[in-house]
């Protein structure tokens, strides 16, 4: 399965959000005065500085306290001003006070993206690895493996490393899935002479004379080619 799409969308729904607080952060902390954490490199005065921003608290780095500074009061910072005109920010600089929508504001921001959608991504990439083992379930297994070295020594007990034509041929019947052929075709053909011996060897090998047993029920064996 191609995870790809997936993310894309979680990654386009997360940058809209990201988006959204970004610009409503700028309206709510632009006039913020600098202090320790929001300063000249962690502020939210421009689009690009709120990103910032918010990419930084979204990994858990110093939230609460972004958020707390956001949130200072004229009691808690006495230099700050409540209200500020253009004149007095162009003379002395940007000096305005927190508001209280800091809280509501990264408090939802934490839980909708470091929560939500963090565990949305984890819970895609899980999604995609438990389709792909479904997908891969026939792929042969160690012991898959096992099963067919043991069939292969009843046919090749010297370990010469092939065995004959028509032995071949139960061979493939007895295998097991994954290595089973789903469909034989209806009619299977044998040297007669080889038929003949190998109707006689079976008497002492039970399991291949029960093989041969059910491809004559099943199958029409043909003594000859011709």
């Amino acid at each position: 399965m191609n995870l790809l799409p997936q993310i894309t969308n979680i990654m386009s729904l997360i940058f809209l959000l990201f988006f959204i607080y970004a610009a409503l952060g700028i309206n709510l902390f632009s006039g913020v005065m600098f202090q320790e954490v929001i300063n000249e490199k962690n502020n939210f005065r421009t689009f690009e500085g709120a990103l910032l921003v918010l990419m930084r608290c979204a990994t858990g780095e110093d939230w609460n306290l972004i958020m707390s500074e956001l949130a200072v009061t004229k009691e808690q910072q006495p230099n700050c001003l409540v209200e500020q005109s253009y004149e007095q920010s162009t003379k002395d600089g940007i000096m305005g006070c927190g508001t209280n929508f800091a809280y509501p504001f990264f408090i939802s921001f934490m839980v909708v993206i470091s929560m939500l959608f963090m565990n949305l991504c984890v819970a895609a990439v899980i999604e995609g690895l438990n389709e792909a083992n479904d997908q891969n379930s026939g792929v042969v297994t160690k012991e898959d493996a096992m099963v067919f070295l043991e069939l292969w020594k009843i046919y090749d007990p010297k370990a010469l490393g092939w065995i004959a034509q028509n032995d071949l041929v139960f061979f493939l019947y007895q295998l097991p899935a994954p290595f089973t052929i789903k469909e034989f075709s209806k009619e299977v053909y044998f040297d007669k002479a080889w038929l003949a011996n190998r109707d006689k060897e079976f008497r002492e090998k039970p399991r291949q004379k029960k093989t041969l047993e059910e491809m004559r029920d099943r199958f029409i064996i043909n003594e000859d080619r011709d």
